[in-house]
């Protein structure tokens, strides 16, 4: 009887902690290094991670030779992504033996494409037994029988819901296996069979409950140029099933407010050219200054980054009075945050992971050095004295005539990569120091009194290597850049749309929202107008699901074209029509580490809390048409707004640990009700709601523009509202709620300046 009391105690004391269990976000992505020389190019991150991330996970990679993880690395890990093209890997028992353990322990396992652990790298055939109970954990059989020839296979099963996002099957469908469902919880969502064999059926696309599989060749089509790649299946639906994503609530990165976020980037390319629009041609004004004038000056709502090449500041490199000018000018504009795009703008990033001022020799008469300081350096560096002769058949002659096939090689290899030199500038020998550290400090002197360089903007190819990423995150800066994310009639297809970032060794890349003008003009070199089918990508990623926010990235080189100039106003008069939030590129970085970093902690099966998500301040529930906040069960939730199918939840950022709860919503077709005030959507960020009464409440807010809050009410109101600036500044506005019980609060203010407001409504004090 004792030992029957200790064990009941013991199961009350265990309920708390499997009730407050982290949630698991982490998706451990295995790949064969043989297939890409980066993650950047494989199946895994240029198709599956997106919609993954849109599922509110994370994806971690890891090599298939590289040893199999501990149990502490696999314990933020929600499941396995096995996304390959080969028919073998190395250690193809381990991995079986690995994976099975890996099931057994809850573990999703979800595979895509061929089947690798069926043999090893030196052809031989694994353990069977491991095979059979790989696939039994799945649900699933393999018949080992290939069938190659498909012209009369038909489609059996065909889930509408799961398959025909962006292309259906058609034709002579793709040679397939034979795999069975095994277990009756596995949902078949793709099925073929041969009419004339009655034992022929296959099942190609299937989820259950330990993850899920589709054949090779089943999940997308690409054609020959693999330009026009589409999805067969749909991944949202598919790895929100076979990772069983639906209890997990999504940090979400296209969010505040209940609003898209809009944030502007511009590299520094193009600072110095000369505009060719008239009537600046006529005034030699250069295309930044045009910039200044038509872009800056006139859409002053709009936040922007600005990022020079700090070459083109620097008076010992390519800058002049006027370069400086107008970076000072730029920089004067409050909406113009301070970035740097690098000091030598490096072109091809791994040429300088192991930097040697050798190496760069040959390409030394294709830089232009306005100083000559550059081919000095390098000869002291290589302890040639330039005023001495070296003797035809020295040592060092021989070597220089070894090394001319090797820098034959390394040209022709930039040749193939679209690049004639690694960097535009090489003035000096390259530095990670001096392209982090020291152009924040050249860039620094441009800026008015308490502003400082942000963000750092990759340039190139956008691959940086690890050390220089390390080096920007020292400096304390957000880095952004690479991704280029379309979605438009040239490339109609999610798979055109980036993940939020690229894992680069231990450090973290974050990839731009959408891409630039170049792409959109064949490399600035025709199509000027190009860049106004920006719009295109900016619906498509709204539409059905909201997938990125706004973001309108382009050059200085903008400003030489008028196409390129009415392109990017077009552009930048749709997010003026679209109801936006407004913020700078680099809070846009914090908001995507938020979502690196934050972890969900469940309460109970419907209230959760968020710790350690910094800028990202949105959590979004899919399917959650009949869902609300439930307000008396969260803290430091400001609002909520339904949209697309999907809940988005409006966090505090006074609030580091919010808990959100839910509870049914009786009244779909309106805005929840509530018994206290909350925000539907605002342009401005709303932090510190101190609510006394439902009639009454204090809050900060802050913002670009006007702030256009929308707050929903329990009931009809007339409201006295007082805003107040850090100067002591105030202003008084009586308003009345509308047939909704929606209070619109529009105050103006100076931008990013925050401002105090206090509500008091019918029934408290006026």
């Amino acid at each position: 009887m004792r030992w029957l009391i200790l064990m009941v105690l013991l199961s009350i004391w265990l309920l708390p902690i499997q009730a407050h269990a982290e949630l698991k976000r982490t998706i451990l992505a295995l790949y064969e290094e043989r297939e890409s020389d980066s993650i950047r190019w494989t199946l895994s991150h240029r198709l599956a991670e997106m919609p993954l991330n849109h599922l509110g996970l994370k994806v971690r990679y890891r090599p298939l030779r590289a040893p199999w993880p501990t149990a502490q690395e696999m314990a933020d890990v929600r499941g396995i992504l096995l996304w390959s093209e080969q028919d073998e890997m190395p250690d193809a028992n381990g991995f079986l033996s690995w994976s099975n353990r890996m099931l057994a322990q809850g573990v999703r396992i979800t595979l895509l494409g061929a089947r690798p652990f069926l043999k090893d790298e030196q052809g031989k055939q694994v353990n069977p037994a491991l095979v059979d109970q790989f696939w039994k954990q799945l649900g699933l059989e393999d018949r080992q029988d290939w069938r190659y020839v498909t012209f009369d296979t038909r489609i059996g099963t065909q889930n509408a819901n799961m398959v025909g996002l962006e292309r259906p099957y058609g034709g002579v469908l793709p040679p397939y296996p034979t795999i069975r469902r095994r277990d009756p919880h596995v949902t078949v969502h793709l099925s073929v069979q041969r009419p004339a064999e009655s034992d022929s059926h296959s099942h190609l696309i299937t989820t259950g409950p330990n993850g899920g599989y589709v054949a090779a060749g089943y999940a997308f089509h690409s054609n020959s140029d693999g330009k026009r790649v589409q999805w067969h299946i749909n991944p949202f639906a598919f790895f929100r099933h076979s990772f069983a994503t639906d209890d997990l609530p999504k940090p979400d990165t296209t969010t505040l407010s209940g609003r898209r976020i809009y944030y502007s980037h511009v590299d520094g390319d193009g600072w110095r050219n000369p505009s060719e629009i008239k009537p600046f041609k006529d005034l030699s004004l250069l295309s930044s200054e045009v910039l200044l004038k038509e872009i800056i000056e006139k859409y002053q709502r709009l936040p922007v980054t600005i990022a020079p090449i700090s070459g083109d500041l620097d008076p010992e490199w390519f800058g002049d009075k006027e370069t400086q000018r107008i970076a000072r000018a730029l920089f004067a504009h409050p909406q113009v945050e301070a970035g740097s795009h690098t000091y030598s703008h490096p072109l091809d990033w791994s040429f300088f992971e192991n930097a040697d001022p050798a190496r760069e020799a040959p390409f030394r008469k294709l830089y232009a050095s306005p100083k000559g300081a550059y081919l000095n350096q390098i000869l002291t560096m290589l302890g040639v004295n330039k005023t001495q002769v070296v003797p035809y058949d020295s040592p060092r002659e021989r070597q220089q005539l070894i090394n001319q096939d090797k820098n034959k090689q390394e040209q022709d290899r930039l040749r193939l990569k679209g690049y004639q030199v690694p960097r535009v500038y090489g003035v000096e020998p390259f530095s990670v120091d001096r392209e982090v550290k020291g152009s924040i400090q050249q860039i620094a002197q441009f800026l008015p009194k308490g502003k400082k360089v942000k963000l750092y903007q990759w340039s190139g190819n956008t691959l940086p290597f690890e050390a220089a990423v390390r080096a920007v995150r020292n400096q304390g800066l957000g880095n952004l850049n690479g991704g280029d994310s379309r979605f438009d009639r040239e490339f109609p297809s999610f798979a055109w749309v980036s993940p939020l970032g690229l894992q680069v060794g231990k450090e973290r890349q974050i990839y731009s929202s959408n891409s630039n003008e170049n792409t959109y003009t064949d490399l600035w070199t025709d199509r000027f107008f190009g860049f106004q089918y920006l719009v295109r990508t900016l619906y498509n990623t709204e539409m059905p699901w909201r997938i990125k926010p706004i973001n309108v990235y382009y050059h200085m080189y903008s400003g030489q074209k008028l196409s390129s100039l009415n392109a990017l106003k077009k552009n930048l008069d749709y997010a003026l029509s679209q109801p936006i939030i407004p913020i700078h590129a680099s809070h846009f970085t914090q908001v995507v580490d938020g979502f690196y970093e934050s972890r969900l902690t469940a309460l109970s099966p419907q209230r959760w809390q968020l710790t350690n998500h910094g800028a990202m301040q949105t959590l979004r529930m899919d399917h959650a048409t009949f869902k609300q906040v439930d307000f008396t069960q969260s803290q430091g939730v400001v609002g909520q707004r339904h949209f697309h199918g999907s809940l988005y939840v409006h966090l505090d950022p006074a609030n580091r640990e919010p808990i959100v709860a839910l509870k049914a919503n009786t009244t779909p077709q309106a805005p929840p009700k509530a018994t206290r005030p909350y925000l539907l959507q605002g342009r401005w960020q709303v932090q510190n709601l101190h609510l006394t009464s439902p009639e009454h409440f204090t809050f900060k807010a802050k913002g670009f523009g006007p702030s256009q809050l929308q707050w929903q009410f329990p009931h009809a109101v007339r409201c006295k509202v007082v805003v107040k600036n850090p100067q002591g500044q105030s202003w008084i506005h009586t308003l009345s709620s509308d047939a909704g019980e929606r209070l619109f609060i529009n105050q103006d203010g100076p931008d990013q300046s925050l401002l105090h407001f206090t509500v008091n409504c019918q029934g408290a004090p006026l």
